[in-house]
């Protein structure tokens, strides 16, 4: 069996308010824009297709992972997909060494080898074949997802109260898995905490 791992930064519980406020007040006043709601808020650090025996590795690996908190601090309001509506955060070389320690837990355990890589992301190829996207290792962009929508616009700035109210410091990593292509929801696999 097959099953999509995501591991990720958890938002702290008492910023949740202050984040669907400002996601309320966003869908109000500047965009047609549907909730997340299988997911609560948090940052993707690494999401990979891999073999369900697989998954006491990624659990043996992130529960060795040995890592100071990282302050994560958002900048803009982007679009970081076809329809994701997302919080770009400042990048910074603590939150990219906490990325490549957790893609690097999951590099080459892609189930399925990569079969087509498009023309715009030819110059990734290596990148592909070792984290299972043209988006992690060297070419990883820190944001939160908060929405989805259909529009098109563009980069809003944070106003400065909303930046300085979803600051947050992470002390530890989710690992969260479901059945490829299922539709099902996540189920937490483990939390690891820093050291």
């Amino acid at each position: 069996m097959i099953n999509t791992y995501l591991a990720y930064v958890p938002l702290p519980d008492e910023l949740r308010d202050r984040l669907d406020a400002y996601t309320k007040e966003l869908k109000n006043n500047e965009l047609d824009m549907l909730s997340v709601p299988r997911l609560r808020a948090h940052v993707t650090l690494m999401r990979m297709n891999c073999e369900a025996p697989d998954e006491q590795h990624l659990d043996d690996g992130l529960s060795d992972l040995n890592h100071q908190p990282v302050s994560f601090s958002p900048k803009e309001v982007k679009k970081s997909s076809q329809s994701a509506v997302a919080l770009k955060m400042e990048e910074s070389e603590a939150i990219h060494d906490l990325h490549l320690a957790v893609a690097d837990v999951f590099a080459n355990k892609q189930a399925q080898p990569t079969q087509h890589v498009k023309p715009k992301h030819q110059d990734r190829y290596d990148t592909i074949q070792k984290y299972g996207s043209p988006f992690f290792g060297e070419h990883y962009n820190p944001h939160m997802t908060i929405g989805y929508t259909g529009e098109d616009f563009d980069n809003l700035p944070l106003p400065r109260d909303v930046n300085e109210s979803i600051q947050f410091e992470a002390t530890e990593v989710v690992l969260s898995k479901k059945e490829q292509d299922s539709g099902r929801p996540y189920e937490e696999v483990g939390r690891y905490e820093f050291a």
